[in-house]
């Protein structure tokens, strides 16, 4: 009798584990992981329904549908140790968001930019996504952006991140990023000068970051490719293979063809 109840109390804890396994909720990362693989799965049939079109029609594209669903697992998955995870992957979407342009989406990113600005600035997540970040501010209005920027570089004690935030930074102050950046035509000198201090601010502040090469090139179109300065040196090559120089023809109008192919 006693080894009857000793099984049957095996039995039992096993029925009782088994019922504990079923309605305990799957963890967070599983559902955020699945939506990943069904966005990727959806995204690559759009792309190849939309064929090698240049401007592609982004009016059906799967984003529209998926950041809803993102978005909530980000709520669900908030606390925990992964919860920058889907906040970022809602903000490296800002390309598709940018070509649907759909109010919906727009408010979405915004929403994932101003949730990582407060409680996910200084994230190891979000710091390694910068770089793809750069053209955020297509989609993301103006001001919002540089709110977030400024929080990761109070955040973050990492100093390639904090030299990518600053790059960022300049990078879309460089650049006129149209309707949804909320910049107004009368603001870009100012702007250009604060990308400018920015730009040169890296190469003392970041020496030796990558983002501190990166912004090498942009500083010295700032500093020598503008009206009224000095054009650099150039050096070409005449069809009997002599060299010629820009420099040959000071005093003189010149003009210069660039062209190429991208």
């Amino acid at each position: 009798m006693t080894h009857l109840t000793r099984r049957l109390g095996m039995y039992r804890t096993a029925a009782l584990l088994a019922c504990v396994v079923l309605v305990w909720p799957a963890p967070a990362g599983a559902s955020f992981e699945d939506l990943v693989a069904d966005y990727q799965a959806a995204e690559a049939e759009w792309q190849e329904l939309t064929g090698a079109d240049q401007y592609p029609d982004y009016s059906d594209h799967p984003i529209s549908k998926f950041l809803p669903k993102m978005r909530s697992a980000a709520e669900d998955m908030a606390g925990s140790p992964r919860s920058a995870e889907p906040l970022t992957w809602m903000m490296l979407q800002h390309q598709a968001v940018y070509g649907t342009r759909a109010d919906g989406d727009v408010d979405a990113l915004a929403w994932a930019v101003d949730t990582v600005a407060k409680n996910h600035a200084g994230d190891a997540a979000v710091g390694a996504a910068l770089p793809q970040l750069k053209d955020m501010a297509y989609a993301v209005q103006f001001d919002r952006l540089m709110k977030f920027y400024k929080a990761i570089l109070k955040s973050s004690s990492d100093n390639e991140v904090k030299a990518q935030a600053t790059f960022n930074m300049a990078y879309a102050l460089y650049d006129d990023f149209g309707p949804l950046s909320g910049k107004h035509p009368l603001r870009q000198i100012r702007y250009g000068k604060d990308a400018k201090k920015l730009f040169g601010k890296m190469s003392k502040d970041f020496a030796g970051t990558a983002a501190a090469t990166e912004a090498e090139p942009f500083l010295f179109e700032m500093e020598h490719l503008q009206i009224g300065k000095r054009a650099p040196e150039m050096l070409g090559i005449q069809p009997d293979g002599t060299e010629i120089r820009l420099s040959q023809f000071e005093g003189q109008v010149v003009v210069l063809d660039f062209w190429g192919f991208w």
